[in-house]
């Protein structure tokens, strides 16, 4: 679009999530994860070629094989840290930050803020140990699937742009109380098919 890169593709049968790989022609991999079959990314720059692949996997973290590499030029304006200077200051700290439990994952949502290039999500087993972090997102919610029934798991959000992080949110928590019949899944999942990537 005028302002950002959304990447999109097949559902596949038997996954929970996938993770997104992406990179420039100058610019090592870098990594996120999302449980839904699009992501929008902001922060690009115009006239930059953007790479991207996609893995599916399933609830005991199989990865199946990564789909072939798609590349795409950014032509609108640039956006979030894309160097056009528009971005001054950090963001806002994340809120209205919630967790809710489902059979066998808890999924993290929270408001969005303005600036904020991406979100890292943060977790601990104490509302007030220490919260290390296990995710990237580029939308306003993160489903976790690395989760054990009868623990409750804390989690606090930051935003990020290229100014710096936000300090963390409010802590929100949930607690699994079954493993939901994981287990089921014998094989890894398939490649992500019909993966395009549109300016």
């Amino acid at each position: 679009t005028s302002s950002y890169n959304q990447l999109s593709w097949n559902s596949v049968s038997g996954a929970v999530g996938y993770y997104i790989a992406k990179a420039t022609e100058n610019s090592e991999w870098e990594y996120c994860k999302t449980s839904y079959t699009s992501i929008q990314f902001d922060g690009v720059t115009a006239g930059t070629t953007y790479i991207f692949s996609v893995a599916a996997y399933d609830s005991d973290e199989n990865l199946g094989e990564w789909s072939e590499d798609k590349y795409i030029t950014f032509n609108g304006s640039s956006s979030g840290g894309g160097g056009g200077g528009s971005t001054t200051s950090k963001p806002n700290t994340p809120s209205g930050v919630n967790a809710t439990a489902g059979s066998s994952y808890i999924t993290v949502t929270w408001n969005s803020v303005s600036n904020a290039d991406n979100y890292n999500v943060y977790r601990s087993t104490s509302a007030s140990g220490t919260y290390s972090f296990i995710s990237t997102a580029y939308s306003t919610t993160y489903t976790d699937y690395s989760v054990s029934a009868g623990t409750t798991y804390y989690y606090k959000v930051t935003a990020e742009n290229n100014a710096g992080e936000s300090s963390k949110s409010s802590y929100a928590s949930a607690k699994i109380t079954s493993s939901g019949g994981g287990g089921s899944t014998t094989s890894k999942p398939n490649t992500p098919t019909g993966l395009k990537a549109t300016a």
